[in-house]
């Protein structure tokens, strides 16, 4: 059968969420395989640009041959993304916080530096790293409504 192979111990499935169990088999993402998981709503788009990789037989039963739910809700929290990022540049607030935690990670932990405690300092920091971060920032300092708040509550 195309696009069947055993098992190799050098493939890895390309299913981010793949649970990593034993895989009795290996598919080829074709332009069946997406045709069939386009059809099914379960990830079709995240995988074009994957063609000619490998997933697992237990990925692909429940992409192309079921449709499970698991893997139709991970589409529509994917699409409920996509759309918020075409209206916006910006990135969501869980790509922010990995990016920020990799920038504080890099200049904290790697580089062996104190960490920086104040909001301004950090901000101007990781700004200077990534432009990226700035609606992130921008955000946070909304949120907080400093212009509202007396000296107390600023300190």
């Amino acid at each position: 059968m195309e696009g069947i192979s055993s098992q190799n111990s050098t493939k890895r499935c390309v299913v981010e969420v793949c649970k990593g169990g034993v895989a009795s088999g290996w598919r080829k993402i074709t332009g069946h395989v997406l045709s069939k998981a386009e059809a099914n709503r379960t990830l079709a788009w995240y995988y074009v640009d994957r063609k000619g990789e490998y997933m697992c037989l237990s990925c692909y039963n429940g992409i192309v041959v079921n449709g499970s739910d698991f893997f139709k809700n991970l589409t529509l929290e994917w699409e409920r993304g996509l759309k918020k990022r075409r209206k916006s540049d910006n990135l969501s607030v869980s790509e922010s916080i990995k990016l920020l935690a990799n920038i504080i990670f890099q200049r904290d932990v790697l580089g062996e530096n104190r960490p920086i405690i104040d909001f301004l300092q950090l901000r101007a920091f990781v700004e200077k790293e990534s432009e990226l971060l700035i609606p992130f920032f921008d955000e946070i300092e909304a949120a907080a409504d400093m212009e509202n708040k007396n000296e107390t509550e600023r300190q």
